[in-house]
């Protein structure tokens, strides 16, 4: 029980870094933002936390499969 609290301890921690790492990388840049370059925004600046995020939320999910590879004997 204490394995499956700490990935998810960890999965929580990165998710929320790289919601802040997002957050920052919008404020830095939302007086900049060109429409006409939306997918190189969302390459340069968006890209690295969202994906980030994606595999935090993944982790959070399958939490218990990880914790039971993890714990096993």
């Amino acid at each position: 029980m204490h394995a499956l609290f700490i990935v998810r301890l960890l999965a929580l921690s990165a998710w929320l870094v790289c919601l802040g790492g997002l957050l920052v990388s919008l404020a830095q840049s939302w007086d900049t933002f060109n429409p006409s370059y939306w997918a190189h925004y969302l390459q340069q600046r968006l890209a690295g936390p969202l994906i980030g995020i994606l595999l935090s939320s993944v982790v959070l999910l399958v939490a218990r499969p990880i914790t039971r590879w993890l714990a096993r004997d």
